[in-house]
Parts: structure tokens; sequence; C-alpha cells
């Protein structure tokens, strides 16, 4: 008992010793917006991150072949019905070279939202 007691102790003084190193690293970005983007859907229509202003969003990026990020795929489509009339939206940045693979996966899987294709600015 007094190990795991000890244990929380020290988590708890590297949180607070850690937290603010971490808030101050990125001091600009802070309590502002997300920067804008455009970016190509599975049909090569644009989408712009403003399009789902006063959404909750949930940013995905993802490969159709990495194994961990298939495995969540699921999840996303489970998450997208339950709560999309809540205003949730999962958009879902493909990291794959070309987007037939990705057409085919979404497919395959269902994928009931919103899927673009990122570049090399996205990684």
């Amino acid at each position: 008992m007094n190990k795991n007691i000890t244990l929380l102790r020290m988590i708890i003084v590297y949180a607070i010793i850690l937290a603010p190193l971490l808030v101050s690293a990125q001091p600009d970005i802070v309590g502002k917006p997300a920067p804008n983007w455009t970016l190509k859907n599975l049909e090569g229509k644009a989408v712009k991150f403003s399009d789902f202003s006063g959404k909750v969003i949930i940013l995905d990026l993802w490969a159709t072949w990495c194994p961990p990020c298939r495995q969540e795929i699921p999840a996303f489509i489970e998450l997208q019905k339950q709560y999309e009339k809540k205003g949730l939206v999962i958009i879902g940045i493909s990291l794959d070279r070309t987007k037939a693979p990705v057409i085919q996966f979404a497919k395959k899987f269902g994928i009931n939202y919103p899927v673009v294709m990122g570049d090399a600015q996205t990684a």
C-alpha cells in the first residue's frame, strides 16, 4: 500500500512540475482557435476546417497501412453515430499517398464521417 501512495505522490509532483512547462512550450497557441486548413475529400472536393465551425471536432490522422489506426475506426464510426446530432464531427485525415486504398477502406468499413487526404504539411 505504501508503494502505491509513494507512486501516486511522485506522479502528482511530476504533473505539477511538468504541466507549466508543457503549456509554456507553445504559449502562442493556447486559448486560440485552431488554424484553418483546406484539404480534398475522397471525391476531390475542397473541405475547409472552418466548414465545421461551432462543432465539437475530433481529428483523426490515420492511414490504411497502420494497424492501430485501422483498429480505432469502428469506435469512431460508433461515436459519430451516437453524437452527430449533438454536434460531434469526426474528421479522418488520411496520410496514405494515394486515395484509391482510402476509398476502398472507407466503403468496406462504412466510414460515416468526412475523410480528407492529408499532404506533406498535414503530418
